[in-house]
């Protein structure tokens, strides 16, 4: 099988890629010049193709390993690879910190520098930076009234299901929210909302943008059916797929670059 050239796998762009992946129990390589992520079933080993072409996000929950030659590959498709515990819950280093999850952004070439310029023109601004956080959190408002007003069904009720559904589909939401700023060349750092010395804060601001309107609602829904786990995941992925989350968070993101960076 002939090598593709990075840019051969950059032909879709982040915005419009389909998938999004949470994996545990299994081993992700390289398999005949594909990316594959293995499973064990008694003797046998079943192999999975990752199309990382179309691929935004992967997430390694717990009995995960990546070879060198697959993060090689994912590196030079402009995958976000993050790794959390088991469920996507937080990983807890072996440092003094609790990080939320530990991100391994492809290093594989030059990000652009046009929005960090706009975004760093104002972040030292005090007001401005408040302008900016009141940006999200209006741009948020208008994601959940999108999604909730046009489809939500009002039925289901909070129970403690309800709230580990949460956690989960949460980390979905900071994959989507890593691969936006890593595509507009915004280290994760320099927040709005989640303070200036949250690591990883703004993630975590991303993130908000479609929490509430896409995982909120699944969280109940799945919890009042009694689903599981990884039925509860696949439904997040198809709503923050079919809600094209990832395209509003980008846009966000640049228009608030845009217009704060201007005004400061």
């Amino acid at each position: 099988m002939s090598d593709f050239s990075p840019s051969d796998l950059k032909t879709i762009l982040h915005s419009k890629r389909a998938n999004l992946y949470y994996l545990q129990h299994c081993r992700v390589l390289v398999n005949g010049g594909r990316v594959e992520y293995v499973t064990d079933a008694g003797k046998a080993s079943l192999y999975w193709n990752i199309p990382i072409a179309n691929t935004s996000c992967i997430l390694l929950g717990t009995g995960t390993s990546v070879t060198q030659a697959a993060m090689r590959e994912l590196a030079k498709a402009g995958v976000m690879v993050g790794f959390c515990g088991g469920g996507g819950t937080p990983l807890f280093s072996a440092n003094e910190l609790e990080q939320e999850a530990a991100w391994f952004a492809p290093q594989s070439e030059y990000r652009p520098t046009e929005y960090l310029q706009y975004w760093v023109r104002f972040w030292f601004d005090d007001a401005q930076r408040l302008a900016a956080a009141k940006d999200v959190q209006l741009a948020r408002l208008g994601c959940l009234q999108r999604h909730w007003l046009s489809s939500r069904a009002k039925r289901g009720a909070g129970t403690d299901p309800a709230n580990a559904f949460l956690d989960h589909g949460n980390y979905l939401a900071y994959g989507l929210g890593a691969t936006a700023a890593w595509v507009l060349g915004l280290p994760h750092g320099l927040a709005v909302l989640h303070g200036k010395t949250r690591r990883g804060g703004l993630v975590f601001d991303a993130a908000d943008l479609v929490k509430d309107a896409l995982i909120l609602p699944q969280a109940f829904v799945s919890a009042m059916r009694g689903d599981d786990e990884q039925t509860f995941r696949q439904a997040c992925i198809e709503a923050l797929t079919r809600g094209e989350a990832l395209d509003f968070i980008i846009d966000t993101l640049k228009d608030i670059a845009e217009r704060r960076g201007r005004a400061a």
